[in-house]
């Protein structure tokens, strides 16, 4: 729907870097990560990573 119907280039999600559930979710789904935010934000008295996942538009991706 993302690509096909709203003709986006990209999709993309932040999540805690330990919430394995969803990022096994993503990268199942075909999401990459693109980046990693050290000591992102504080919760529970702790500093937390966050991972930056994005799908590119299998349509628009080159070959290099």
């Amino acid at each position: 729907y993302c690509f096909n119907t709203l003709n986006l280039h990209q999709i993309y999600c932040n999540i805690d870097s330990g919430n394995h559930d969803s990022i096994r979710l993503f990268t199942r789904m075909g999401y990459k990560t693109c980046g990693l935010r050290k000591q992102w934000y504080y919760r529970n008295q702790e500093w937390h990573d966050e991972l930056m996942l994005q799908l590119l538009n299998p349509k628009e991706i080159k070959d290099k």
